[in-house]
């Protein structure tokens, strides 16, 4: 299980360090913990999605980036479940987002 680390969840760091910090630690994990933080953010998007839908004309940059942010840290555990991915990838492309790694 991957373990929560306090560089990565310190404030006064820089978000951009806190995501490479995150995506450098996510792929080092056991293929379960990427199936559970794969799942874990497929959750979560869905749940915003069902919030504010895609479609929704002022949806907000802060939804926005926080997707742009989960497919940036998504990308770093890729490979045990295609199906989960693909999911995924579906949301992000409701969104717009592309990957920036």
């Amino acid at each position: 299980m991957v373990e929560l680390n306090p560089d990565t969840y310190d404030e006064t760091t820089p978000m951009e360090e806190r995501t490479r910090l995150e995506i450098k630690r996510a792929a080092k994990a056991s293929t379960k913990s990427k199936l559970i933080f794969l799942a874990g953010h497929l959750y979560n998007l869905r749940d915003i999605d069902g919030v504010i839908p895609a479609s929704e004309p002022n949806r907000t940059k802060k939804v926005r980036d926080y997707f742009q942010w989960s497919s940036n840290l998504v990308q770093g555990v890729r490979g045990p479940c295609k199906k989960l991915e693909d999911e995924l990838d579906m949301l992000y492309k409701q969104y717009d987002v592309i990957n920036n790694n």
